[in-house]
């Protein structure tokens, strides 16, 4: 994994962690939505895992109700998803 992959699944993982909490749910209750493992979830989120790949983005962006995009910007842009 490169620095920039690394740099974007952080990203990614900080977005998914702050959307999930803001629709109060638990890792568990959003893995199960989107056909994955709550350790799966837990390392994405925690910046751990690889990035991943864009079924798992696109999945979780729809259990989430926003797009894969808003997944992946940084910065104040996760605030408006």
């Amino acid at each position: 994994m490169n620095k920039s992959d690394s740099t974007q699944a952080s990203v990614i993982g900080q977005n998914v962690s702050v959307l999930r909490r803001s629709r109060g749910l638990s890792q568990e209750e959003l893995a199960e939505r989107v056909g994955c493992s709550r350790s799966q979830l837990a390392r994405l989120e925690s910046g751990v895992s690889c990035r991943p790949s864009y079924q798992i983005v696109a999945d979780i962006a729809r259990a989430l109700g926003v797009t894969t995009q808003q997944l992946e910007q940084g910065g104040s842009d996760r605030q408006r998803a």
